[in-house]
């Protein structure tokens, strides 16, 4: 459903926030997500454009997920590549990031998780999703011992 009525399946303009909500991360999903007749957005492009929404909720999305929402890959300013694990939080602390290909482009082995600060952002920019081809192994990322991350 759209707030206009234009949506799916009854053209109701009477949602509530959780519906409204859903939409939005619909639309950000799809827009990130690649299709048979076009390229995905990149995911800082698409937060971007959430943030331009009329919707409060939108722009509230926007700032929830961050420039670099989890599941981005992102350059770093040493030249090395990672994912991001975990968003930055307001108290200052940076995004979690588990490293995953060197300065010189070489895939690591093993990821390295390091946490940033926003004071001293470590990110230069978002990559594209085809930019690493790597498996991830959910359990090496996010297992209890790789929690304690090194500054």
């Amino acid at each position: 459903e759209r707030a206009d009525g234009s949506g799916y399946p009854h053209q109701s303009s009477e949602l509530d926030a959780f519906s409204r909500l859903i939409h939005l991360v619909d639309v950000f999903t799809a827009k990130h997500a690649a299709r048979y007749d076009r390229q995905p957005v990149p995911v800082a492009e698409a937060v971007s454009l959430l943030a331009h929404w009329p919707q409060a909720e939108a722009a509230r999305l926007a700032t929830v997920l961050g420039p670099y929402p989890p599941g981005c890959f992102v350059r770093l300013h040493s030249g090395e590549a990672a994912v991001v694990l975990r968003r930055a939080m307001p108290t200052g602390a940076g995004p979690v990031l588990a490293i995953l290909q060197d300065a010189d482009k070489r895939l690591l082995a093993f990821p390295q998780l390091r946490t940033t600060s926003l004071a001293r952002p470590a990110i230069s920019h978002a990559l594209d999703d085809s930019a690493l081809l790597v498996r991830l192994d959910p359990e090496a990322l996010y297992a209890p011992p790789a929690l304690a991350c090194a500054a």
